[in-house]
């Protein structure tokens, strides 16, 4: 079997030339938590616009739709973590003609944009039940979506055959939906009423007063200085200087944890770590900026459907760092052999991609100690 030359697992020893090696680093490229309360204290009552292009300083920064960034060719984090599992899981991740569009209401991404666009809060509604497959039922559905846009009547009902009325809703519908206004079932409008109340009274109402300074739906497109290779972000959202006195990456995330602790154990699984950094590192290359801290939003998607907000620690992101460039390495060299193994770069070399297997130590502890012919 062909010796592939790296290392995708054991990041121990990770280190790219002339780095140091992580909690060895300058400590002022990050924001201490008491440097970040302090900036918070005193928060402007209006926004400061920040231009686009005044940021684009070694890159591209642009306002673009989440569809154009989806299909720019540069590597993202959440491809570079697939790469940290195998070669071949980034290949088949950066295979767009893979559907992964998930088309029903979720609560999380709903929430999402709402904290950044409070009044999404009040565009949600319940319709109300009414039988689609009668004369009645589809006229009181006509009805309410009037009432609801805040229009009068637009035709005479009465006498209409169903088929008729079925494409007065259809339009009513459609109107409804270029509105802004979303359907959405008694439960999840019970949901987002009590994370609507927490969103206002969290921290004594830090959130809107924060978030209404911050910048969303924007994309950074640079160049990795080490590998050459093209990057992208898109962070949630991003407070400047100009509002808050530092750069700060706001992220936000969905959890079905139970406690921060737990929260905590998911971050390193799923390596959120690794994009933190990787928002920091190339978001400061391509401004020219220093952007030095991350708060994170979390918002638990199970009950009691609370809200809590978190400050990265710089020995963390100092490590994401470094294995955001450790995942860039390796796609570099991948590309470079056009080779992209999958679980058998595991395996040792001559072994043709067999992997010698054990349980993990504490499966063993569970058996007993057999004493069979002693009495």
């Amino acid at each position: 079997m062909e010796d592939f030359g790296f290392d995708v697992y054991d990041l121990s020893g990770a280190e790219r030339e002339g780095a140091l090696r992580p909690l060895r680093y300058d400590r002022t490229q990050y924001a201490d938590f008491e440097e970040f309360l302090m900036c918070i204290a005193d928060l402007p009552a209006r926004k400061r616009r920040v231009k686009k292009a005044d940021l684009s300083v070694n890159g591209r920064v642009v306002a673009d739709s989440m569809d154009a960034y989806l299909h720019h060719d540069g590597e993202s984090s959440s491809a570079l973590k697939q790469a940290l599992v195998t070669p071949r899981h980034y290949v088949v991740y950066k295979d767009l003609r893979i559907d992964r569009n998930r088309k029903h209401f979720q609560l999380g991404t709903f929430c999402h944009s709402a904290f950044l666009q409070p009044e999404l809060f009040r565009k949600v509604r319940t319709e109300p039940k009414a039988d689609r497959g009668t004369i009645k039922g589809v006229t009181t559905l006509i009805e309410w979506y009037w009432e609801q846009m805040g229009i009068p009547a637009e035709c005479v009902l009465t006498g209409m055959k169903l088929p008729e009325l079925k494409s007065v809703l259809t339009a009513c519908e459609g109107r409804f939906k270029e509105q802004g206004f979303q359907c959405i079932s008694e439960d999840d409008m019970l949901k987002i009423d009590l994370i609507r109340k927490v969103y206002n009274t969290y921290g004594g109402g830090i959130l809107p007063r924060l978030l209404k300074l911050a910048d969303a739906e924007t994309s950074f497109y640079g160049s990795d200085p080490a590998t050459g290779l093209s990057v992208k972000v898109r962070p949630d959202a991003m407070l400047f200087e100009e509002n808050i006195g530092m750069n700060v990456v706001v992220s936000f995330k969905t959890t079905c944890a139970t406690d921060v602790d737990q929260f905590a154990r998911d971050c390193a699984k799923y390596k959120y770590d690794l994009s933190e950094g990787m928002y920091l590192e190339v978001m400061s290359q391509i401004t020219g900026r220093s952007f030095r801290g991350t708060l994170m939003v979390v918002l638990q998607t199970c009950e009691p459907w609370q809200v809590f907000l978190l400050w990265w620690s710089p020995e963390d992101l100092e490590a994401g760092k470094y294995k955001y460039h450790h995942a860039m390495e390796i796609v570099a060299e991948c590309k470079e052999k056009r080779c992209f193994p999958g679980f058998d770069a595991r395996a040792e070399s001559g072994a043709r991609g067999i992997i010698q297997f054990e349980l993990p130590a504490y499966a063993r502890m569970a058996v007993p100690e057999l004493s069979i012919g002693n009495e």
